[in-house]
């Protein structure tokens, strides 16, 4: 990539943390360019961030990147900060090889863990859940998606209005 192409990338990043939402999502949109070099950043504003439009987003954009998720959500299994969101991923987007490290969490202190590590598991299988097992993407969470998706695209091309959220950040 160029020196334009990772200024961008490093602009985009630093949006995902704005504190006006539509900076923040219109970057989690934009990100998806750059697949897996994108990943770590989407990750991080799903467990740190502040806005929860956003941090939907950004579970939308990871989703779309897919299958190259998988391994730096295993890595985040034993990070406690971070299990259940990783948990919650890898049973969406997981199969046959990500059930071994699930597996795992079968004896964790935590018994929250060890139950959506089994609900987890049972999912990949496609064999009954618990009720309480909710999944990082829901209907409603679609539905906002949905919505979300629709203002970017027909904002996208207006970059006055990108430009004007953005300067009324600083």
């Amino acid at each position: 990539m160029s020196e334009v192409d990772d200024s961008k990338f490093e602009e985009l990043v630093n949006d995902l943390t704005s504190d006006n939402f539509y900076v923040g999502y219109f970057a989690a949109e934009e990100l998806e360019i750059y697949g897996e070099k994108a990943i770590q950043p989407l990750i991080d504003a799903i467990i740190n961030g502040r806005k929860i439009m956003v941090k939907i987003v950004a579970t939308a954009v990871l989703i779309r990147i897919g299958n190259p998720v998988i391994n730096p959500m295993i890595e985040l299994l034993n990070d406690s900060r971070s299990q259940r969101i990783a948990i919650e991923f890898l049973a969406f987007l997981g199969d046959d090889d990500v059930i071994i490290h699930l597996s795992q969490l079968k004896t964790h202190d935590h018994k929250t863990i060890r139950w959506m590590a089994e609900q987890a598991i049972k999912y990949i299988r496609n064999e009954p859940c618990d009720e309480n097992f909710t999944l990082l993407w829901t209907t409603s969470k679609q539905e906002i998606y949905d919505e979300l998706r629709s203002q970017y695209e027909e904002l996208k091309n207006k970059t006055e209005y990108l430009t004007n959220y953005k300067s009324s950040d600083e």
